[in-house]
């Protein structure tokens, strides 16, 4: 398993611990092709934010990688259709919950750091009523790759 595909999995088990069980828990792969009208909501959206060199070791072999993670609040409040302020509400409190989930979470395996929160993109509001609030959260881990003989 791949240590993106590992920690994907490891959010998703974290926030269905301590999320309502009527919030669904999705990745983005499970997204693909999905019409908005069709998505279930209310539901947190896992996206692989990808990573970045933080560090390079002088003899380049290791790394230490930033890693980012998306969680997507998707929400629907019918009236919104007018107001957005309905699906404003209620995708800012399903946030607070990820944000109490997740800041400061220290996934359960060694490698990562605990989780800390970075800028996230705007939220988007439909004329649908559908809300979306993205938060991007951040871990830490350091990679080796094994050292090369010259001259053999």
């Amino acid at each position: 398993m791949s240590l993106a595909a590992g920690l994907s999995s490891q959010i998703e088990e974290r926030l269905r611990a301590v999320l309502p069980a009527e919030v669904a828990v999705v990745h983005a792969r499970d997204l693909a092709g999905a019409i908005e009208s069709s998505q279930r909501v209310p539901a947190v959206q896992i996206y692989d934010g990808g990573f970045r060199v933080e560090e390079l070791t002088n003899d380049r072999i290791a790394c230490r990688l930033e890693w980012s993670w998306i969680c997507v609040c998707a929400v629907r409040k019918p009236k919104a259709q007018v107001d957005s302020f309905e699906s404003r509400e209620a995708a800012y409190l399903l946030g607070d919950q990820v944000i109490a989930a997740l800041l400061g979470w220290k996934p359960p395996t060694t490698v990562h750091t605990r989780f800390r929160m970075a800028t996230p993109p705007r939220p988007q509001w439909s004329k649908g009523g559908f809300g979306y609030l993205p938060l991007v959260f951040t871990t830490q881990l350091t990679v080796r790759g094994e050292p090369q003989r010259t001259g053999v």
